[in-house]
């Protein structure tokens, strides 16, 4: 395995491999954020001390009907230019979330063409899960119309 199999297979730019485990069915990959890209989350600065690390275990796309997991290694950054002291930002993934943007996506395009209990029997979550990205998506599509360009909004009778 190499950084070039997590950038093709997942679309993983800026995290390098560390290596992979097998456990109890799933693949786990240990990934971490390339050091040339850890920057301030504020004020955008490279001028940056480490102070720590955390893991984060994200699912992402199935190979196969083999689930995957990312475990993610977060560094913790303190700002030498304005003080800020807080851990990184994950691009691959929504906050407070257990999986990937890619993974949501995929489960999306099932959801098209399958039921929620069929999507979530093929991918192994429960079908609470499916219904969240799918709520998650829909609110994201339809809760705030655009009405920027509007000058009356009219409700017909």
């Amino acid at each position: 395995m190499s950084t070039s199999f997590i950038y093709h297979a997942f679309g993983l730019q800026g995290y390098e491999y560390v290596h992979q485990q097998f456990v109890g069915g799933s693949i786990l990959f240990r990934i971490r954020p390339k050091a040339k890209l850890l920057r301030c989350c504020r004020c955008k600065s490279y001028r940056i001390i480490r102070r720590g690390v955390s893991e984060r275990r994200l699912r992402t796309l199935p190979i196969g009907l083999k689930p995957v997991w990312l475990v993610v290694e977060i560094p913790r950054i303190q700002c030498l230019a304005c003080g800020c002291l807080r851990y990184m930002r994950l691009g691959i993934a929504a906050s407070r979330r257990r999986y990937t943007r890619a993974f949501a996506r995929f489960v999306l395009g099932l959801t098209k063409v399958m039921t929620l209990k069929d999507v979530s029997r093929l991918i192994g979550i429960g079908w609470d899960g499916v219904k969240d990205i799918l709520k998650r998506h829909l609110a994201r599509l339809f809760a705030r119309p655009p009405l920027a360009n509007k000058r009356v909004v009219e409700i017909p009778r």
